[in-house]
Parts: C-alpha cells; sequence; structure tokens
C-alpha cells in the first residue's frame, strides 16, 4: 500500500511539472507573438511616416518648419505620438539634415525617422528609416 501511494504521489508530480512547463511555453509563445505583433506596428507606422515624407516633397522648402520640432523622443512636447491599431502609442522623431548632395549632383535633404515605443518608463527604439527629399 505505501509503495502505491508513493507511485501516486510521484505520478501526479510529474504530471504538475510538465503542466508547469507547457503553461511556461505558452505564455512565451504568447508574450513573443504580442512583441512580434508591436515591432510590426512600428515598421508599419515608420513606413506610413516615410510615405507622408514623400507627400510633402511639394513642400520641400517648409519641411524643417513642419517636422523639426519632433526631435526629442524623452520630452512629450518634441515627439510625435502615433496610436496604432492596438491602441498602443507609439513615438517618432525626425532629424533633418541641412541641404547637401545627396545623389549625383541632386541637392537634398535627409530626414532620419525613428519610431519609438516607451517601456516601463524608458524608451526604447523599434523601427528607423532613411529618407532623402531632393527639390522638385
Amino acid at each position: 500500500m505505501g509503495s502505491q501511494t508513493f507511485l501516486a504521489i510521484g505520478a501526479i508530480a510529474i504530471f504538475m511539472y510538465n503542466a508547469l512547463n507547457l503553461n511556461r511555453t505558452t505564455v512565451n509563445a504568447t508574450k513573443q507573438t504580442v512583441n512580434q505583433q508591436y515591432n510590426i506596428e512600428a515598421v508599419n507606422a515608420g513606413q506610413d511616416l516615410v510615405d507622408l515624407m514623400y507627400s510633402q516633397s511639394s513642400n520641400y522648402e517648409n519641411i524643417e518648419t513642419l517636422y523639426a520640432n519632433y526631435d526629442e523622443q524623452t520630452n512629450p512636447n518634441r515627439r510625435m505620438e502615433i496610436e496604432t491599431a492596438t491602441e498602443e502609442t507609439l513615438y517618432a522623431t525626425f532629424d533633418i539634415s541641412a541641404e547637401q548632395e545627396i545623389l549625383h549632383s541632386v541637392d537634398g535633404k535627409v530626414v532620419i525617422i525613428t519610431v519609438y515605443r516607451e517601456i516601463d518608463g524608458s524608451v526604447e527604439r523599434r523601427a528607423q528609416y532613411t529618407v532623402p527629399l531632393n527639390k522638385q
């Protein structure tokens, strides 16, 4: 009778260990999926901002006026806020260069767009794009 009790306790312990590992695996997979979704949203938001920059190329002379104030990711007044489909808030900054030669005697400006996500009070870079803009 005593050995059967130990066998039953051992079986229950093995079952609990396997159940714990299965739950841990499920939680890790879910966390990884959520992080991938956040990364995809940051990439999509950055691509939207790239499209915005190209659509503003006809307004080349005013690019700095429109976007140069968004240059500090930790300052809420100096970053652009983007609301995603999952109701997460991303932040974007624009680093606009002085006019320079960007390609074989073509002058323009280079805009570096960086998309950030705030996690536990710290800001983390999620995507970055370099956009060359030339005069039309």
